[in-house]
């Protein structure tokens, strides 16, 4: 039950973040801690900053949120290597509805992931 609660929690906070950064106005109001609502939002920062500023090299705001597609997509890939088919806490999980409803969470975190990544490439590489 933890792993699923931490799941969904991880997947709407970096979902957010990135939807967040494509509104400059709103990704200054939460670090500014101005409305409590994007603060929320923006506590995932300071695990996301030194992933975004070191390996993806940006040091402006106002760009998109490299960090946190990467972070999701960290956080798909270690779920579906334990509870995808043949993952390794097959076996553990004692309710098989859970089971299934965590593997719907994966299949909704690749849906997420297939147009913000595509994003990320187009932007990363000035596309668009």
């Amino acid at each position: 039950m933890g792993l699923g609660s931490a799941t969904v929690v991880t997947t709407l906070l970096f979902t957010s973040r990135f939807l967040m950064s494509y509104f400059p106005e709103l990704e200054k109001a939460g670090r500014q801690r101005k409305r409590r609502f994007l603060t929320l939002l923006t506590a995932a920062d300071p695990l996301l900053d030194p992933i975004t500023r070191g390996f993806f090299q940006m040091t402006e705001t106002g760009d998109l949120n490299y960090g946190s597609v990467l972070m999701l997509a960290v956080t798909s890939a270690v779920l579906t290597v334990l509870l995808g088919d043949g993952g390794l806490m097959v076996n553990v999980v004692p309710d098989l509805g859970m089971l299934q409803a965590l593997r719907y969470l994966v299949v909704f975190q690749h849906m997420l992931l297939l147009p913000m990544w595509t994003f990320v490439v187009f932007r990363f590489f000035l596309l668009i």
